[in-house]
């Protein structure tokens, strides 16, 4: 650690506890770490760690277990390159219990995450970001509701997801083929989901205390959420039940789109039903 000056740096490290935050480590090894370590790790806190790393300046061989103000962490990796964020290569499995995800990333919607992956992938980079991730979340909390048991198998090439995701949760029951792509102000979905059962009240979608849906769906739209959302959705064998009525619909498209004075047009052509629209400024969780 401390060799002369024509010596690369070296750590190989193996502990039963140690405990250290962000501050102390780039205080400890400022050259090394300063610049290498990412701020957003701060939102951890104080972070207690067991088992055995060995580190460079540009490298880091791991087999971890941490808790911090975040939750609790198990993972082992290996990061080449992390002195070059666009060319770093790591590989590994991570498993998360009960781990705030929405505070790390600064994201209202999203909590605590409890999952097991494995982690292929190359760059830090979002420009260059390429990343394979498969494996099971076994519990998400996402815009109020506790999701379980949703199995992922893709590839994240930020901010663009293209993979398949398989969700058995007790309210929804679905099977999910694309790619959702994040890089505009608006989201982009454009996909393929076969949905057994959803119900959407207790999803925290919409107010109407029975509100079921089924079917096959193909989706090319854009937008965060159902108020403003706009494009193509084709729909195949579904079936809608709220507190008023069930309705079949075996085949029909859906376009939604907005003039500049956000009035909201839905066309609907279905040969089972009818062909029309309806033109208004509304909400659907009203």
């Amino acid at each position: 650690l401390l060799g002369d000056k024509n010596q690369k740096f070296y750590m190989n490290g193996k502990f039963d506890k140690i405990t250290s935050n962000y501050d102390d480590l780039v205080g400890i090894l400022p050259n090394v770490l300063e610049k290498r370590l990412p701020v957003i790790l701060k939102k951890a806190g104080n972070v207690t760690i067991a088992g055995n790393t060995q580190i460079t300046t540009t490298s880091i061989h791991a087999n971890l277990v941490m808790s911090s103000a975040l939750g609790y962490t198990k993972s082992k990796f290996t990061i080449e390159n992390m002195d070059q964020s666009d060319k770093a290569v790591y590989k590994g499995f991570v498993v998360l219990d009960n781990f705030n995800v929405g505070t790390l990333l600064d994201n209202k919607e999203l909590s605590k995450v409890s999952l097991q992956m494995d982690i292929d992938g190359k760059s830090f980079s979002e420009k260059s970001l390429n990343t394979s991730v498969k494996g099971m979340i076994t519990q998400m909390d996402y815009n109020g509701y506790n999701y379980k048991n949703i199995t992922v198998n893709g590839n994240f090439t930020a901010p663009l997801y293209k993979g398949t995701v398989t969700v058995n949760d007790p309210n929804l029951k679905m099977n999910f083929d694309g790619l959702v792509n994040l890089s505009q102000r608006e989201n982009r979905y454009n996909f393929k989901i076969k949905i057994d059962e959803a119900e959407l009240h207790r999803l925290k979608f919409v107010n109407d205390t029975v509100s079921q849906l089924k079917g096959d769906i193909i989706v090319n739209v854009h937008g965060n959420s159902l108020e403003n959302i706009h494009g193509n959705i084709d729909v195949d064998a579904i079936t809608y039940t709220n507190s008023r009525n069930t309705y079949l619909f075996d085949d029909f498209n859906l376009n939604t789109s907005f003039d500049e004075n956000r009035v909201r047009t839905i066309r609907m052509n279905s040969p089972d039903i009818t062909d029309g629209e309806i033109v208004g400024k509304y909400k659907f969780s009203e």
